[in-house]
């Protein structure tokens, strides 16, 4: 059918089978960097190396969109929009070479001077140089993008991680209530019946070595 989605792998006796967190992660070591998704290179993904009947089933050994939540929290790997604006993964080792290259040698401010940024870009960098970790709504409130600001905040947060100025650090979910506030869930967890809207904690990348996990309380 056209309009079917299919979801490739391989089965749990497979030899190369990825079958939890730890085993990705060893992988992930081993290989240096993996996309999330299958792509243009047969056989490099997290995809086609695990078993297509856990995706989305909130199993949290089994289940891959689970592992990039594990991911985001472990600080043992970096995850992000860093493939061609599609999600993946890139070793602790890894790393900085894969800063060297996507900055070319430079530091935001050096490539906002030399007019190779856009400016709204530069507003998402300069709150989270005053903020290093912000949940994405907050981040694109403080950063001036919405209704009657700046446009396409998804597009220009995936091209910041594509050049290493940010990673996604952290998933938490958002709880709205009936008065119009919100809680992080992080702290608020026995709401967790009533949740809704998982949300992305990105976290700025400066140095190369991502900053320490914080736990935050959010006011709305």
């Amino acid at each position: 059918m056209a309009n079917e989605w299919i979801m490739y792998g391989i089965g749990d006796n497979a030899p190369d089978c990825i079958h939890n967190f730890g085993e990705l992660l060893s992988f992930i070591d081993q290989v240096g960097f993996l996309p999330l998704f299958r792509n243009e290179i047969s056989g490099f993904s997290v995809e086609e190396h695990a078993n297509p009947h856990y995706w989305w089933t909130d199993n949290e050994e089994r289940d891959p969109w689970q592992w990039r939540k594990q991911a985001s929290r472990s600080h043992a790997v970096a995850y992000g929009k860093f493939f061609g604006g599609k999600a993946g993964f890139i070793s602790m080792e890894w790393l900085p070479a894969f800063i060297a290259f996507r900055r070319n040698g430079y530091d935001f401010e050096d490539l906002w001077y030399a007019g190779q940024v856009q400016f709204r870009q530069k507003k998402i960098m300069d709150s989270l140089i005053e903020t290093p970790e912000l949940p994405g709504w907050e981040l694109k409130r403080r950063a001036g993008f919405g209704t009657g600001g700046e446009r396409n905040f998804a597009g220009t947060v995936t091209a910041l991680q594509k050049m290493l100025f940010m990673v996604i650090g952290e998933f938490r979910r958002r709880l709205t209530l009936l008065a119009g506030t919100s809680m992080d869930l992080g702290i608020h967890n026995h709401y967790k019946s009533k949740l809704n809207n998982e949300i992305s904690l990105y976290k700025i990348g400066l140095t190369g070595v991502m900053m320490p996990e914080v736990i935050l309380l959010y006011r709305f």
